[in-house]
């Protein structure tokens, strides 16, 4: 029998969301090691498999290992019984008693790709020393962490003083639009400012400040601006009513969620990332950026990690609604800033965010550390 390679999924396989960008990492895994290994994938629950992982590869099975601590046993009869040396989580633990049991089943290697958002507590003193003893110790650790963004790895460094050389950045992408990438259209003048958003519509993004936001560039006389969010959520009807207390029907749409903004964007003039926490940004603002769109963000390291101040968009000092204004009004002010620093994110997304180049990091190091 072949040595095999579990793949563990933590939701369901037809939850959608942005887990497809995880779901090409699995492609990507399958296709690099399915000649020495057989590759399982397992759900929660097990529905509708996503296209992109119809590749014939991918052995997909119903199996709660996310939950392994609640069937222990279950989980160590799978490894046994399906030959499996690698595990490769996503968000689960850097360490854990329980990778000790998974060795002592027969496997070899442990990988956890970690894209959680926000920030961490940095441990001090005594349980900064447990900590970096605890996280660093071969058999408990995971063999490497994944990390989608530098962010990330730096976080983890300093919030459970994990050892730099078992982490590595696979950084977040996206691919790029199809056909020739073309620069933003010059603008001699605003006839309406139009700002977007994309998100889930939830508290944790912090929608409510933008709505705060257009409401002081109106009061202040920036009346030609509009702003459109795509997207749904539970705080959708929430938002609405904002808005409408806001008086601001006429300069907000919630268009809620459509199947794709990659054709959409391209109408927009300037692109509002709002979030509270994020892994050092998110897909929207790398969505925004292959558009040709400035970005609006805050000075909160875990959203503004692909922003340029002053070259691909504006960071405004996070929860300051007076900055974002301020930033919104140099767009409205200077029209040319908009073409300038559009074509400029163009160029920053070509360079470091095309999901081509991020396969190409994950084939490298998956090999690093099943070698």
């Amino acid at each position: 029998m072949k040595p095999g390679v579990l793949l563990v999924a933590n939701w369901k396989s037809d939850v959608g969301y942005a887990w497809w960008l995880m779901e090409s990492y699995w492609r990507v895994i399958s296709e690099t090691l399915s000649d020495k290994y057989t590759i399982y994938l397992a759900f929660p629950e097990l529905n509708e498999v996503p296209e992109t992982l119809k590749n014939g590869k991918i052995k997909f099975v119903e199996f709660p290992f996310y939950n392994v601590s609640q069937d222990l046993s279950g989980s160590v009869s799978f490894i046994k019984q399906h030959n499996i040396e690698v595990l490769y989580f996503t968000d689960f633990r850097y360490a854990s008693p329980l990778y000790l049991r998974f060795r002592m089943a027969g496997v070899k290697h442990i990988i956890n790709h970690d894209h959680t958002p926000g920030h961490r507590t940095t441990p001090t003193g005594l349980k900064r020393w447990l900590k970096k003893l605890y996280f660093n110790l071969p058999l408990l650790r995971a063999d490497k962490i994944f990390a989608v963004t530098p962010f990330v790895k730096q976080r983890a460094q300093n919030t459970v003083q994990l050892n730099a050389d078992y982490c590595a950045v696979i950084p977040n992408g996206i691919y790029p639009l199809k056909g020739s990438q073309q620069a933003p259209a010059e603008r001699d003048d605003v006839a309406a400012l139009k700002l977007v958003s994309v998100s889930r519509v939830s508290e944790y993004k912090n929608l409510s400040f933008i709505v705060a936001v257009i409401k002081r560039c109106v009061e202040r006389g920036l009346t030609n601006i509009h702003w459109t969010h795509y997207g749904d959520g539970p705080y959708m009807n929430g938002l609405q009513q904002e808005v409408t207390k806001a008086g601001l029907q006429n300069h907000v749409t919630l268009a809620g969620k459509v199947p794709s903004v990659d054709k959409l964007l391209g109408q927009y003039d300037i692109g509002f990332q709002s979030s509270r926490g994020e892994v050092g940004y998110s897909l929207s603002i790398l969505e925004m950026m292959r558009a040709g769109l400035p970005v609006l963000a805050p000075d909160n390291p875990s959203v503004c990690g692909a922003t340029a101040h002053g070259k691909t968009g504006y960071i405004y000092r996070e929860d300051d609604v007076n900055d974002a204004v301020e930033g919104v009004a140099q767009y409205y002010q200077q029209p040319p800033q908009i073409q300038a620093h559009g074509a400029a994110a163009i160029d920053v997304f070509g360079e470091k965010y095309n999901l081509h180049n991020t396969h190409d990091v994950l084939r490298k190091e998956i090999k690093k550390v099943i070698a």
